[in-house]
């Protein structure tokens, strides 16, 4: 397979289940730029279009949230890992499941260690295809 399979066939990973739950690091803010909003939204559609699950931070506002709620509104699930100090500020409600961490440094263990590393390739993937969007 070559990178530019791979970059244009995403098809390809879905169908061969060589990717399954993406984890993505982004703002529980939309950012500076609106372009910002436009693109999370794009993205979350096209990880939810393949039948994905998303790993994030569990917020509902910000690009995390558009994230999240496009996956999920095109099909896909979404995992929250939130720390249980913000539980009350920005918590999604309507996610497919919720892993509460004891702090930040656990949720970034957990996102990293149980899905990012993983994921790595596919992860290479996303920011070459959307390396205008700062996630």
């Amino acid at each position: 397979m070559s990178p530019n399979e791979v970059v244009n066939g995403s098809t390809l990973l879905a169908n061969k289940k060589l990717i399954t739950t993406p984890a993505i690091f982004c703002g529980a803010k939309d950012g500076a730029d609106p372009l910002f909003v436009q693109h999370a939204d794009e993205l979350g559609k096209l990880l939810g279009e393949r039948g994905l699950t998303l790993v994030y931070g569990g917020a509902s506002s910000g690009l995390m949230g558009t994230v999240a709620n496009s996956v999920m509104a095109a099909g896909g699930k979404a995992i929250g890992v939130m720390p249980e100090a913000h539980f009350g500020e920005v918590l999604h409600t309507g996610l497919t499941e919720l892993i509460y961490a004891a702090d930040m440094s656990t949720r970034k263990d957990i996102m990293y260690n149980k899905y990012v590393m993983k994921l790595r390739y596919f992860l290479t993937i996303i920011w070459y295809k959307y390396r205008s969007l700062y996630l």
